[in-house]
């Protein structure tokens, strides 16, 4: 298993050394590398493949009306995807950023497997559901790695709205099992799946969430390749399931989805349960020092190092 940390290129500017900064950093907290945002990466700007272990792409907002499903999206997605203007397109655009992640030479690649309707998740009727969505989203996979076939797996994250979720593995293993011919994998994000269930309030009960997800997903033969690991404080503002959407859907999601650190003593069973190849400690930190210190006590934490 290794150990990862979420990271872009605009975060070069934390070290006076540019990446030699990263890599040095990534050393002193024990980690392999990063698993790098596509956004505004480059060749030319990006970190050296050596520190890259997974890339995450883009996320493709509302693509559902390029499929002839009448469905919204509580945001537009990435410039490239929201210009797309046809299904093929689109499907072409998502090949094309595989081509450009390969350059990375990554050993996996994630990829939001959600999509989030409103003001259905906000409360209103319901036009959209985990299991309408899911093969249209498997179509979409086939459609683009028949485009372009990468060497490395692409793994679905759960995220917001519809989509994976690790409560409903039935629903997970038929997504799984309609691509097992294509190389793919799953990525289990704690903090995401957390968040829409906040009676799960201490980091204790979040780890033994954590250990019965684990539980599950080997009763169903699924294996999960990434854990994305952070979590959100229970105080934290609380999504409404009966109001109205607010007029900034996007950055009221984001509220609620702080990526703070998760320490319990319980972490390291809790992870090993799960066994996953790579383990992001995917934090939200906006500075050097703030990134450091989540590390310290999640990446402690994750090693059974004591905690205070």
């Amino acid at each position: 298993m290794d150990s990862l940390t979420n990271f872009t290129v605009w975060g070069k500017s934390w070290f006076a050394d540019g990446w030699c900064g990263l890599d040095r950093f990534c050393r002193e907290h024990g980690l392999a590398g990063i698993e790098l945002l596509a956004s505004g990466a480059t060749p030319e700007a990006a970190p050296p493949s050596e520190l890259i272990g997974g890339v995450h792409l883009r996320s493709l907002g509302s693509w559902l009306p390029l499929a002839g499903v009448a469905a919204t999206n509580f945001g537009e997605g990435s410039q490239r995807y929201a210009r797309a203007e046809s299904y093929g397109e689109l499907v072409r655009l998502r090949a094309q950023e595989l081509r450009e992640a390969a350059v990375f030479e990554p050993q996996y690649a994630v990829w939001h497997a959600c999509y989030t309707p409103v003001p259905q998740v906000f409360g209103g009727p319901v036009t959209l559901t985990s299991e309408q969505f899911l093969p249209l989203l498997a179509r979409l996979v086939r459609d683009v790695l028949e485009e372009y076939r990468p060497s490395f797996p692409v793994c679905f994250e759960n995220a917001w709205g519809v989509g994976l979720d690790y409560s409903d593995l039935d629903t997970l293993q038929a997504f799984a099992a309609a691509l097992s011919d294509l190389p793919v994998g799953l990525v289990l994000d704690l903090g995401h799946h957390l968040n829409v269930r906040r009676h799960i309030s201490t980091p204790a009960a979040a780890c033994e969430e954590l250990g019965r997800i684990a539980e599950g997903a080997e009763r169903k033969g699924l294996s999960v390749e990434v854990l994305h690991l952070h979590w959100t404080p229970p105080e934290a503002p609380k999504s409404s399931e009966d109001g109205p959407p607010p007029d900034d859907p996007t950055a009221f999601f984001a509220d609620q989805d702080q990526h703070r650190p998760l320490v319990d003593a319980k972490l390291p069973q809790a992870v090993q349960r799960l066994h996953p190849q790579w383990v992001v400690h995917e934090l939200g930190a906006m500075s050097l020092e703030d990134h450091d210190a989540g590390l310290r006590l999640q990446a402690g934490a994750l090693r059974g190092e004591e905690t205070r």
